[in-house]
């Protein structure tokens, strides 16, 4: 007899998962109340149920966790997805090296 297949658990649509990674290592991997920091317009944040969004973000981000603690990382730019209470972050991509960001001279 075949093994029924398990229903996958109901998403806690109270919390956000949250991924922060930079170009290494993965940074933060685990579950957040909400999620703020700075983007061109100024500080704003992520709480659960936010709508689907994407926005570069600078100066800091800051998780707050689900045992009300948070935690704050100092950035200088990065890219913030929000899908479904899912939060991607990819810091330190967004700093173009030297070389591409020099002028050509005029032909």
């Amino acid at each position: 007899m075949s093994e029924q297949p398990q229903p996958l658990p109901t998403p806690d649509k109270r919390v956000l998962h949250v991924l922060v990674r930079n170009r290494e290592k993965v940074i933060y991997d685990s579950a957040a109340l909400a999620v703020s920091s700075v983007n061109q317009k100024g500080v704003f944040d992520i709480l659960p149920e936010h709508i689907n969004f994407i926005t570069m973000i600078k100066d800091t981000l800051t998780i707050h966790k689900p045992d009300k603690t948070d935690q704050e990382y100092q950035i200088r730019t990065g890219l913030m997805r929000v899908q479904r209470n899912f939060v991607e972050i990819y810091v330190g991509l967004a700093q173009l090296p030297q070389s591409s960001q020099q002028k050509k001279p005029a032909p």
